[in-house]
């Protein structure tokens, strides 16, 4: 699962570092901006694995989300100019109050608002299988992401007290209106490895985000595209490292091994949700 997580971020990393849904030769022609995050991704596991600077790496996180305001500071450019280059988020509508997008709690308020009264809940019930099996294909990955986690970080997992934390996570992301659960592989391994295993840095990152959640439409529009893509393409290579050298020579069996390869190239066909399906149907027969 960990290794199919890692092409699930690899790939992201080149789709998010640029605007718009691009594919093919759009995609291909776009390859200054998705470069940036590549070499940018990479120099950030060099100075994680290599050069064992791993406290720095905020530090540069923030340097590059800092450039295009500095930049527009100096007069070496605009931050108009830089969006409609597409380097960065930018506004999206201009600067008039009219096209701002509203607070997220105004926002999800009026989702509301509009969405319930039009749900039919017998449909919705007719879905109860299908959400079954994603929810027990959810809490499936969920135990082998926790299994992952003690092998990479060497620290044992209490895993009644991380599934209710993750239960209560999905929930109330899903409440606040968010499209993506927990994601509990990214946050504990660079936790346990990088930051420090304390509690204080989980509260520290949910009370951050939190703050965030008031200021993001005045602050993402100033941030450069390469900066997520950045961030996914370093993960995305530590988790392959962490899963080829840490699990794969000291721990995985064959078998194992084969299935990560297996899922590594359904990933690359056709999608990370089947690759993850198929790898996941593969250990389940190998294990019985």
């Amino acid at each position: 699962a960990l290794f199919g997580v890692a092409i699930f971020l690899l790939q992201s990393s080149i789709q998010s570092s640029v605007p718009g849904a691009l594919h093919g030769e759009e995609l291909l022609a776009a390859w200054p901006r998705w470069s940036v995050a590549i070499l940018l991704g990479s120099g950030l596991f060099v100075v994680d694995e290599f050069l064992h600077l791993s406290i720095s790496i905020p530090f540069i996180l923030a340097a590059v989300a800092m450039l295009p305001w500095l930049l527009h500071q100096v007069g070496l450019t605009t931050l108009e100019d830089l969006e409609e280059a597409g380097w960065i988020f930018g506004k999206g509508g201009g600067d008039s109050a009219a096209t701002q997008p509203p607070a997220w709690y105004e926002d999800m308020a009026a989702s509301y608002r509009a969405s319930l009264p039009q749900v039919h809940w017998l449909v919705v019930l007719k879905q109860t299988p299908g959400m079954l099996g994603i929810w027990m294909t959810h809490a499936l990955c969920t135990l082998m992401d926790l299994k992952a986690t003690e092998i990479i970080t060497g620290v044992e997992v209490d895993i009644s007290t991380e599934i209710q934390a993750v239960g209560l996570g999905n929930i109330f992301s899903a409440m606040s209106g968010a499209c993506w659960p927990i994601y509990m592989p990214c946050s504990q391994n660079v936790t346990a490895n990088k930051l420090g295993a304390t509690k204080l840095v989980g509260f520290v990152a949910f009370a951050g985000q939190v703050m965030l959640l008031f200021v993001v439409k005045d602050i993402v529009p100033c941030l450069p595209l390469a900066l997520p893509g950045a961030t996914s393409w370093w993960l995305g290579m530590l988790f392959m490292k962490e899963t080829i050298v840490d699990i794969s020579q000291q721990h995985a069996h064959k078998y194992d091994i084969i299935i990560v390869v297996v899922m590594a190239i359904l990933a690359v066909l056709d999608g990370f949700i089947n690759a993850l399906l198929i790898g996941l149907l593969l250990a389940m027969g190998l294990f019985t």
